[in-house]
């Protein structure tokens, strides 16, 4: 019986408030919304800046150590080259 009854107070709560629309309502909170989102973004985008710092230092490490290897490889045949003549 409780549930009936909070099921038909929801209902009819939410028949009444969805019937007319204010558009200044609407603005309103298209504004709050927007404004509670640029808060969000700007907390977020130093976290998101160093994660792809962090990233993309890691990125360049492990190219760096890649060319490196690569060169000391060539760099050793040709001292083997060099020894063997």
């Amino acid at each position: 019986m409780k549930k009936i009854i909070l099921y038909g107070l929801l209902f009819s709560i939410f028949s009444f408030s969805c019937r007319e629309s204010n558009p200044r309502l609407i603005k309103s909170w298209v504004s709050m919304s927007d404004t509670l989102l640029r808060n969000r973004i700007k907390l977020e985008q130093d976290s998101v800046d160093h994660i792809c710092i962090k990233k993309s230092d890691s990125l360049y490490k492990a190219a760096y150590d890649s060319i490196y290897k690569k060169r000391l490889g060539e760099m050793q045949v040709l001292l083997d080259s060099i020894n063997q003549q």
